[in-house]
């Protein structure tokens, strides 16, 4: 039988091997100076250890990063973590909702709500368009939001999505507020303030792809 996930591992240390002789031939000596954002912890491991059969020797290994890890660094801003992202948005969701759901039922959709906010930002939509009244947009097939008399379901979605909206603006002027930010609002502000990052433009930094890790 052919172990397809042994095949990528052994196809990604290859990658990893041939990324490792490249850095070394370049740079050798000053490595330590490079800044290399990588999509995992394990390809950092193995690409340490790459370096090392490369040089033969000790050194003092480049500094690694993760994309947000990346993004918080070079921004100044802190990145705000899961859970805490959860507490904050039903706080303020519960001074917005008309009927707030009860925290059990809260954290069934909020995650994806998260996750959509995250997306939202990160690429630069304008938030009131894409919150805007469901009966503009065309997409929809199952409901038609012409119709003069709404169903209740339609009624409560059409709040629903209202608040929605209300609540992703709350969330962005909290992280405004508190410097602390979502991996979508911190690519949003790095795009909206490039002087924040010049301080890294004579820096040499390396994106790997996740080659299969």
């Amino acid at each position: 039988m052919f172990d397809i996930s042994y095949a990528k591992m052994e196809n990604s240390k290859k990658y990893l091997e041939h990324v490792a002789e490249m850095l070394w031939s370049k740079h050798g000596e000053t490595i330590e100076d490079l800044c290399i954002i990588l999509p995992s912890r394990r390809m950092r491991l193995f690409l340490t250890d790459a370096l090392r059969k490369v040089a033969g020797r000790t050194f003092w290994t480049p500094k690694f990063y993760s994309k947000a890890e990346f993004f918080s660094e070079v921004s100044g801003y802190e990145m705000l973590p899961p859970l805490r992202q959860l507490l904050v948005l039903y706080d303020l969701y519960k001074s917005i909702a008309s009927q707030p759901d009860a925290f059990g039922d809260f954290v069934k959709w909020a995650p994806v709500a998260l996750n959509d906010f995250s997306d939202l930002d990160a690429s630069l939509s304008d938030a009131k368009k894409v919150f805007s009244d469901l009966r503009n947009i065309r997409e929809i097939e199952n409901w038609s939001f012409n119709e003069e008399n709404l169903s209740e379901g339609q009624k409560k979605f059409l709040v629903f999505w209202e608040e929605l909206g209300a609540l992703h603006q709350a969330f962005r002027e909290w992280q405004h507020e508190h410097n602390c930010y979502t991996y979508g609002a911190l690519i949003h502000q790095l795009c909206e303030g490039p002087e924040i990052h010049k301080k890294w433009a004579d820096r040499k930094t390396y994106w790997l792809a996740a080659a299969g890790l």
